[in-house]
């Protein structure tokens, strides 16, 4: 097994527990609210948490797209050395696993928000933040072509 390859598993690995962890979240607020039919009265702190949610979105949409320019800023200069190495794919890998970690901590914090707010206030907008996490982690899960796309989205 090569390095890339060990990282990638290493990421599938994080990436695999950190949609578990959405999922179990979102299934305890599911069991809770309408299995067990337990109604917590939390509307305040609800939609609250829905707004907190929403703004994490938001802030880390933002930070997303200056953290992508600056991984980029930092490889342009060494593109040509990349390119022309015997093994390419070595000289991003360890960018492309920090994008990676990154991007699913910024998909996690909202999305878990958002049960914890269908928990307590039982609105079904909380639930479409894991949702919508839950399809980012998913479409942007670690692989070997996923660090090609990234080392060829570079070059253009």
């Amino acid at each position: 097994m090569t390095d890339i390859d060990a990282r990638i598993r290493g990421l599938r690995v994080i990436h695999g527990a950190m949609m578990a962890s959405v999922v179990g979240v979102s299934a305890i607020a599911v069991v809770v609210r309408t299995v067990l039919e337990l109604d917590i009265d939390g509307g305040g702190i609800a939609n609250l948490l829905l707004g907190v949610a929403g703004l994490l979105v938001l802030t880390g949409s933002a930070a997303w797209f200056v953290i992508q320019r600056s991984v980029r800023a930092e490889l342009q200069p060494k593109l040509s050395a990349i390119r022309t190495s015997a093994e390419p794919l070595l000289g991003v890998v360890g960018h492309y696993h920090r994008l990676v970690l990154l991007r699913a901590g910024l998909a996690d914090a909202p999305a878990l928000l958002g049960a914890i707010s269908y928990l307590a206030g039982g609105s079904i907008l909380g639930l479409l933040f894991p949702a919508a996490s839950l399809l980012l982690l998913l479409a942007t899960f670690p692989s070997r072509a996923a660090v090609e796309r990234f080392l060829e989205g570079l070059q253009q």
